[in-house]
């Protein structure tokens, strides 16, 4: 019986909506007297996909021998159509450097004293990080398989 008036109360609840207005991406649902939620409402597009990537991390000091390599997981999130990306926590997306039918080249500054440099290789889904920071040098490398997309987020205006 409990379950049977838990039912009855959810459906009034869900049944207590105003009218949805959509565009052509996005659908804006209103509840009565609620926050507007903004839902999409299309398939993410082959451009659109995730990278789950297994890496080793090493950082050298200067006059020292490399660290001993620690093992990794993360995940990109790449929109190639946008030429954004953005890794697992995702706070904000940033801009992909360069995109070629070889590599995606997420960020490239070439600077001398400080050079982020990571690269995916897309035939074989190798990656590679370089980076130097007040003379340390940090080195990533390992490999990335795609995953499907699980979005960007929501911007606050």
């Amino acid at each position: 019986m409990k379950l049977i008036a838990i039912a009855a109360l959810l459906f009034l609840a869900g049944c207590n909506t105003e009218s949805t207005s959509s565009t052509s991406s996005n659908a804006i649902v209103s509840k009565k007297d609620g926050p507007r939620i903004a839902v999409r409402d299309e398939q993410p597009s082959a451009r659109q996909f995730d990278l789950k990537c297994e890496t080793k991390f090493t950082q050298r000091r200067p006059g020292e021998d490399a660290d001993p390599p620690v093992p990794l997981l993360d995940t990109l999130r790449l929109d190639l159509d946008e030429g954004r990306w953005c890794n697992s926590t995702c706070k904000e997306t940033k801009p992909i450097y360069a995109i070629s039918d070889r590599e995606i080249v997420l960020e490239s500054s070439g600077g001398e004293d400080v050079y982020p440099t990571t690269v995916i290789h897309r035939d074989n889904g190798r990656y590679e990080s370089n980076s130097k920071v007040g003379g340390i040098y940090d080195h990533e490398e390992g490999f990335c398989k795609k995953a499907p997309f699980s979005g960007f987020p929501t911007p606050q205006f």
